[in-house]
Protein backbone atom coordinates (compact mmCIF):
# COMPACT_ATOMS: atom_id res chain seq x y z
CA UNK A 1 0.00 0.00 0.00
CA UNK A 2 1.60 3.28 -0.91
CA UNK A 3 3.12 5.28 1.86
CA UNK A 4 0.13 8.11 1.47
CA UNK A 5 0.85 11.48 3.87
CA UNK A 6 -2.78 11.90 5.19
CA UNK A 7 -2.78 8.23 6.11
CA UNK A 8 0.78 8.45 7.95
CA UNK A 9 0.20 11.59 9.57
CA UNK A 10 -3.01 10.57 11.14
CA UNK A 11 -1.34 7.50 12.65
CA UNK A 12 1.47 9.49 13.80
CA UNK A 13 -1.16 11.52 15.77
CA UNK A 14 -3.44 8.92 16.98
CA UNK A 15 0.10 7.65 18.45
CA UNK A 16 1.21 10.65 19.59
CA UNK A 17 -2.49 11.81 21.45
CA UNK A 18 -2.73 7.72 23.10
CA UNK A 19 1.29 9.20 24.39
CA UNK A 20 -0.53 11.90 25.98
CA UNK A 21 0.70 14.75 24.45
CA UNK A 22 -1.81 17.63 24.40
CA UNK A 23 -0.77 19.39 21.12
CA UNK A 24 -0.67 16.17 19.26
CA UNK A 25 -2.29 17.52 16.20
CA UNK A 26 -0.03 20.39 16.25
CA UNK A 27 3.57 18.92 16.78
CA UNK A 28 2.27 15.77 14.16
CA UNK A 29 1.90 18.93 11.24
CA UNK A 30 5.35 20.22 12.52
CA UNK A 31 7.43 17.26 12.01
CA UNK A 32 5.56 16.36 9.04
CA UNK A 33 6.65 19.49 7.29
CA UNK A 34 10.08 19.18 9.05
CA UNK A 35 10.40 15.66 6.91
CA UNK A 36 9.22 17.15 3.45
CA UNK A 37 10.65 20.55 3.79
CA UNK A 38 7.64 22.53 3.24
CA UNK A 39 5.70 24.89 5.10
CA UNK A 40 2.94 23.45 7.60
CA UNK A 41 0.26 24.81 5.43
CA UNK A 42 1.40 23.09 2.23
CA UNK A 43 0.69 20.10 4.02
CA UNK A 44 -3.08 20.63 3.17
CA UNK A 45 -2.79 20.15 -0.39
CA UNK A 46 -0.28 17.79 -0.14
CA UNK A 47 -2.69 15.06 1.34
CA UNK A 48 -2.46 12.64 -1.28
CA UNK A 49 1.31 13.00 -1.63
CA UNK A 50 3.40 9.23 -1.38
CA UNK A 51 6.03 9.20 0.77
CA UNK A 52 9.87 7.52 -0.06
CA UNK A 53 10.54 5.08 2.71
CA UNK A 54 13.15 7.21 3.56
CA UNK A 55 10.88 9.99 4.58
CA UNK A 56 8.20 7.73 6.13
CA UNK A 57 11.49 6.08 8.18
CA UNK A 58 12.55 9.66 9.02
CA UNK A 59 9.36 10.64 10.26
CA UNK A 60 8.33 7.27 12.42
CA UNK A 61 11.64 8.32 14.09
CA UNK A 62 10.68 11.77 14.83
CA UNK A 63 7.14 10.80 15.70
CA UNK A 64 9.27 7.95 18.38
CA UNK A 65 11.19 10.81 20.14
CA UNK A 66 8.17 12.90 20.22
CA UNK A 67 6.02 10.01 21.89
CA UNK A 68 8.83 10.13 24.57
CA UNK A 69 8.13 13.66 25.35
CA UNK A 70 11.24 15.60 23.39
CA UNK A 71 10.16 18.94 22.94
CA UNK A 72 9.65 19.46 19.15
CA UNK A 73 12.13 22.41 19.19
CA UNK A 74 14.81 20.01 20.42
CA UNK A 75 13.91 17.29 17.35
CA UNK A 76 13.71 20.29 14.72
CA UNK A 77 16.28 22.34 16.28
CA UNK A 78 14.39 25.37 15.79
CA UNK A 79 11.81 27.40 17.06
CA UNK A 80 10.00 30.68 16.31
CA UNK A 81 10.14 33.41 18.52
CA UNK A 82 9.02 36.82 18.28
CA UNK A 83 8.57 35.94 14.29
CA UNK A 84 11.96 35.24 13.78
CA UNK A 85 13.68 31.93 13.39
CA UNK A 86 15.96 30.18 16.08
CA UNK A 87 18.32 26.91 16.43
CA UNK A 88 17.90 25.09 19.64
CA UNK A 89 19.68 22.74 21.17
CA UNK A 90 19.49 20.98 24.39
CA UNK A 91 22.37 23.35 25.73
CA UNK A 92 19.22 25.88 26.22
CA UNK A 93 16.01 26.61 26.74
CA UNK A 94 13.42 26.67 24.38
CA UNK A 95 12.11 30.03 23.97
CA UNK A 96 8.40 30.56 25.41
CA UNK A 97 5.91 32.23 23.81
CA UNK A 98 5.19 33.71 28.05
CA UNK A 99 9.03 35.96 27.51
CA UNK A 100 7.41 37.30 24.19
CA UNK A 101 5.85 39.83 26.60
CA UNK A 102 9.23 40.87 28.10
CA UNK A 103 10.93 41.34 25.00
CA UNK A 104 7.78 43.26 23.63
CA UNK A 105 7.80 45.67 26.87
CA UNK A 106 11.69 46.17 26.11
CA UNK A 107 11.56 47.14 22.83
CA UNK A 108 8.44 49.42 23.31
CA UNK A 109 10.78 51.08 25.91
CA UNK A 110 13.88 51.39 23.83
CA UNK A 111 11.74 52.72 20.94
CA UNK A 112 9.89 55.46 23.32
CA UNK A 113 13.57 56.62 24.94
CA UNK A 114 16.06 55.68 22.24
CA UNK A 115 18.16 53.66 24.82
CA UNK A 116 21.50 52.60 23.16
CA UNK A 117 23.40 50.39 25.80
CA UNK A 118 21.05 47.43 26.80
CA UNK A 119 22.50 44.39 28.53
CA UNK A 120 20.83 40.82 28.41
CA UNK A 121 22.01 38.59 31.20
CA UNK A 122 21.21 34.75 31.22
CA UNK A 123 21.35 35.09 27.37
CA UNK A 124 20.95 31.14 26.87
CA UNK A 125 20.28 31.02 23.20
CA UNK A 126 19.72 34.55 22.53
CA UNK A 127 16.72 34.60 21.86
CA UNK A 128 15.87 37.93 23.73
CA UNK A 129 19.54 39.67 22.78
CA UNK A 130 18.42 38.36 19.09
CA UNK A 131 15.05 39.97 19.58
CA UNK A 132 16.12 43.45 20.62
CA UNK A 133 19.28 43.77 18.35
CA UNK A 134 16.49 42.95 15.21
CA UNK A 135 13.69 45.42 16.20
CA UNK A 136 16.05 47.94 17.65
CA UNK A 137 19.39 47.74 15.35
CA UNK A 138 20.32 51.20 16.69
CA UNK A 139 20.95 49.63 20.27
CA UNK A 140 24.18 48.18 21.28
CA UNK A 141 23.82 44.88 22.93
CA UNK A 142 25.76 42.66 25.03
CA UNK A 143 24.97 39.17 25.91
CA UNK A 144 25.61 37.19 28.80
CA UNK A 145 25.78 33.23 29.91
CA UNK A 146 27.65 31.15 32.07
CA UNK A 147 27.54 28.45 29.61
CA UNK A 148 29.99 28.69 26.78
CA UNK A 149 28.13 25.83 25.02
CA UNK A 150 24.72 28.28 25.23
CA UNK A 151 26.86 30.95 23.83
CA UNK A 152 27.59 28.93 20.83
CA UNK A 153 24.00 28.54 20.07
CA UNK A 154 23.41 32.27 20.62
CA UNK A 155 26.02 33.24 17.99
CA UNK A 156 24.33 31.21 15.72
CA UNK A 157 21.29 32.64 16.34
CA UNK A 158 23.21 36.13 16.11
CA UNK A 159 24.86 35.06 12.66
CA UNK A 160 21.62 33.63 11.59
CA UNK A 161 19.28 36.58 11.94
CA UNK A 162 22.17 39.08 10.85
CA UNK A 163 22.06 41.39 13.93
CA UNK A 164 25.01 42.81 16.01
CA UNK A 165 25.85 41.19 19.64
CA UNK A 166 28.81 41.41 21.69
CA UNK A 167 28.50 38.07 23.56
CA UNK A 168 30.49 37.07 26.68
CA UNK A 169 30.61 34.06 28.87
CA UNK A 170 30.61 34.98 32.37
CA UNK A 171 29.29 33.89 35.46
CA UNK A 172 26.53 36.96 36.30
CA UNK A 173 28.42 40.43 36.22
CA UNK A 174 31.90 38.50 37.35
CA UNK A 175 33.41 39.32 34.05
CA UNK A 176 31.30 42.48 33.05
CA UNK A 177 32.50 46.03 32.30
CA UNK A 178 30.93 49.23 31.69
CA UNK A 179 27.34 50.89 32.27
CA UNK A 180 23.92 50.17 30.77
CA UNK A 181 20.96 51.88 29.57
CA UNK A 182 18.64 49.02 30.27
CA UNK A 183 19.50 45.52 31.75
CA UNK A 184 17.02 42.84 30.18
CA UNK A 185 17.22 39.25 32.35
CA UNK A 186 15.10 35.80 32.06
CA UNK A 187 17.07 34.06 34.84
CA UNK A 188 16.81 30.91 35.71
CA UNK A 189 14.06 30.96 38.62
CA UNK A 190 12.83 27.36 39.55
CA UNK A 191 12.85 26.40 43.14
CA UNK A 192 14.65 22.98 44.40
CA UNK A 193 11.08 22.17 45.43
CA UNK A 194 9.82 22.69 42.29
CA UNK A 195 12.37 21.21 39.94
CA UNK A 196 10.86 17.82 41.58
CA UNK A 197 7.64 18.27 39.65
CA UNK A 198 9.02 19.84 36.55
CA UNK A 199 7.18 18.31 33.47
CA UNK A 200 8.76 15.11 31.82
CA UNK A 201 9.51 17.27 28.36
CA UNK A 202 11.59 19.80 30.95
CA UNK A 203 13.15 17.43 33.12
CA UNK A 204 14.47 15.15 31.00
CA UNK A 205 15.30 17.50 28.01
CA UNK A 206 16.08 20.85 29.18
CA UNK A 207 19.20 22.26 30.81
CA UNK A 208 19.11 22.14 34.50
CA UNK A 209 21.32 24.83 34.94
CA UNK A 210 19.08 27.28 33.12
CA UNK A 211 16.62 26.41 35.27
CA UNK A 212 17.31 25.70 38.80
CA UNK A 213 17.30 29.53 40.78
CA UNK A 214 18.49 28.23 43.79
CA UNK A 215 17.22 26.80 47.28
CA UNK A 216 13.93 29.22 46.91
CA UNK A 217 14.29 29.78 43.41
CA UNK A 218 15.30 33.73 43.90
CA UNK A 219 19.16 33.54 43.92
CA UNK A 220 19.46 35.30 40.58
CA UNK A 221 16.66 38.29 41.28
CA UNK A 222 19.13 39.09 44.77
CA UNK A 223 21.91 38.49 42.45
CA UNK A 224 20.54 41.11 39.31
CA UNK A 225 18.91 43.48 42.43
CA UNK A 226 22.71 43.83 43.54
CA UNK A 227 24.24 44.98 40.85
CA UNK A 228 22.72 48.55 40.78
CA UNK A 229 26.21 49.75 39.79
CA UNK A 230 26.08 48.45 36.01
CA UNK A 231 22.78 50.53 35.52
CA UNK A 232 22.64 54.09 34.79
CA UNK A 233 20.54 55.79 37.21
CA UNK A 234 17.80 56.83 34.90
CA UNK A 235 17.98 53.29 33.36
CA UNK A 236 15.54 50.52 33.99
CA UNK A 237 16.20 46.84 34.35
CA UNK A 238 13.24 44.35 33.08
CA UNK A 239 13.14 40.62 34.45
CA UNK A 240 10.73 38.04 34.18
CA UNK A 241 9.67 35.98 36.80
CA UNK A 242 7.93 32.81 38.15
CA UNK A 243 4.29 33.06 38.44
CA UNK A 244 4.14 33.07 41.94
CA UNK A 245 7.54 34.59 42.86
CA UNK A 246 6.00 38.82 42.22
CA UNK A 247 5.65 39.84 45.93
CA UNK A 248 9.30 38.39 46.70
CA UNK A 249 11.31 39.84 43.66
CA UNK A 250 9.80 43.22 44.80
CA UNK A 251 10.69 42.38 48.03
CA UNK A 252 14.66 41.86 47.33
CA UNK A 253 14.87 45.10 44.68
CA UNK A 254 13.08 47.29 47.34
CA UNK A 255 16.36 46.68 49.77
CA UNK A 256 18.35 47.25 47.18
CA UNK A 257 17.20 50.71 46.61
CA UNK A 258 15.10 50.18 43.55
CA UNK A 259 11.63 50.89 42.46
CA UNK A 260 8.95 49.03 41.27
CA UNK A 261 8.11 51.21 37.53
CA UNK A 262 5.74 48.71 36.67
CA UNK A 263 4.20 44.94 36.50
CA UNK A 264 3.30 43.03 33.28
CA UNK A 265 0.85 39.85 32.54
CA UNK A 266 1.54 37.76 30.42
CA UNK A 267 -0.80 36.06 27.60
CA UNK A 268 -2.57 33.87 30.41
CA UNK A 269 -3.45 36.86 32.53
CA UNK A 270 0.02 35.35 34.80
CA UNK A 271 2.82 38.16 36.45
CA UNK A 272 5.33 37.85 34.10
CA UNK A 273 7.38 40.90 33.81
CA UNK A 274 8.40 43.20 36.32
CA UNK A 275 10.50 46.75 35.61
CA UNK A 276 12.09 48.38 38.06
CA UNK A 277 14.03 51.72 38.02
CA UNK A 278 17.25 52.99 40.81
CA UNK A 279 15.98 55.06 43.46
CA UNK A 280 18.88 58.23 43.24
Amino acid sequence: MPNFLENILADAKKTLREAGISSWALDGNILMAYVLKISREQLIIRNKHILSQEEKDMFECLVEKRRNFMPVGYITNNVEFMGLDFYVNDSVLIPRPDTEALVEAAISYINKNGTKAVLDMCTGSGAIAVSIAHYCPWSRVTAIDISPKAIDVAVINRDKNKVSINYMQSNMFENVCGVFDLIVSNPPYISKSEMKGLPENVANYEPHLALYGGEDGLLFYRILAGAGEYLHDLGKMFIEIGAVQKKDVIDIFIKENFYLHSALKDLAGLDRVLIFGKNV
